[in-house]
């Protein structure tokens, strides 16, 4: 399966509709996601030095061209398509987190240019607050430029990203992003996982592994691993995985439940409750928690567990596959799915 995907990928030179927006383009996140998936697959001797730099090249050329900023300082990347109000070039953090990740992870055939000018722009992020945290100085990064949310998710990710860019030598200091990493870690909330953001509640399973996954760059793993046993719980019953849910007080909860198709209904504490949505898992969800849970397969103090949970995230990949091909799944859907399955072959 994970030669279909690159030949599909590669045969449609990485061009595709989206679950948001309904014309073929090229997706930045997706290339992203494929430069992070070719550098597990070729660094574990899965594929050839050929194989691997021919389709880097090929992924580089598509995020040159398609670089949100064009000048010879910095690098960033949006959806690509409008969403809502932004516009489609608009650079979003989470998305030039991902692939400034791809880009490091690939750094030894990568062009140096474009990895410092992405470094630099994630570096200076113009859009955010400063909050001062037990005599920490903490950095929020908004979402974009004119979404002025503060979404954890991607704060994490852009936080990591700067910690792995300080660890090769592209930035000098990353004790702010350090801590910011650490902010955000501090606001798990038992056992589910991570809100949105301050403002909103709801707890989405894919941004929790983006989450789970840039804790793994800075913390031990059986730190993170208690916590990935806890999102795991809170999200898959019944033999499958669930998308989404959402923290509320316990009247909001019963309202909810009597109007939509709930899962399940969890007390926290006398005020507070968290309704499981009965809506499987996207398939671009599956991926990302497949990372994480392929990597623990061999590294943590509890293997078979991690095996165990990812050979069902496999087994519901494939039967959701299946089905998608249908509709014409998307390139962010596919890389991610991508990079899930080549963590999860070098880990076996």
């Amino acid at each position: 399966m994970i030669f279909n995907i690159i030949n599909k990928y590669e045969e449609n030179r990485g061009v595709g509709i989206d679950q948001y927006f309904n014309e073929e383009m090229n997706h930045p996140m997706a290339d992203g996601k494929y430069l992070s998936a070719l550098s597990v697959l070729f660094s574990n001797k899965k594929v050839s030095k050929e194989f691997y730099q021919l389709r880097v090249s090929r992924a580089i050329k598509r995020l040159e061209k398609s670089s949100s900023i064009k000048n010879d300082e910095h690098a960033a990347w949006g959806l690509n398509f409008k969403y809502k109000s932004i516009k489609a070039k608009e650079p979003y953090l989470i998305t030039s987190s991902i692939v400034l990740k791809g880009l490091l992870d690939n750094q030894e055939y990568m062009p140096l240019e474009l990895v410092k000018r992405t470094v630099n722009y994630l570096n200076e992020y113009p859009y955010f607050k400063l909050v001062n945290n037990k005599k920490k100085i903490i950095v929020l990064p908004q979402f974009s430029e004119n979404t002025i949310e503060y979404n954890y998710n991607a704060v994490a990710y852009w936080a990591a990203m700067m910690y792995v860019s300080s660890k090769e030598g592209l930035i000098k200091d990353a004790s702010i992003s350090l801590n910011t990493l650490e902010y955000i870690k501090s606001l798990y909330e038992a056992p589910y996982g991570w809100r949105y953001s301050a403002v909103n509640n709801r707890v989405d399973l894919l941004h929790q592994f983006y989450i789970l996954n840039s804790l793994l760059e800075k913390y031990p793993i059986d730190v993170v691993e208690r916590v990935g046993f806890d999102v795991i719980n809170s999200f898959y019953s019944d033999g499958k995985f669930h998308d989404k849910l959402d923290t509320l007080t316990f009247d909001d909860s019963i309202k909810l439940v009597s109007k939509v198709n709930a899962y399940s209904l969890n007390y926290l504490s006398d005020e507070k409750y968290y309704v499981v949505y009965d809506k499987g898992a996207r398939i671009w969800s599956l991926g990302e928690v497949l990372v994480f849970t392929s990597k623990l397969m061999k590294t943590s103090n509890h293997p078979d567990y991690w095996r165990r949970i990812s050979f069902l995230l496999v087994k519901d990949i494939l039967e959701k596959y299946s089905n998608y091909l249908q509709s014409n799944i998307s390139p962010r859907d596919d890389m991610h799915i991508l990079d899930g399955l080549a963590n999860f072959w070098v880990n076996l």
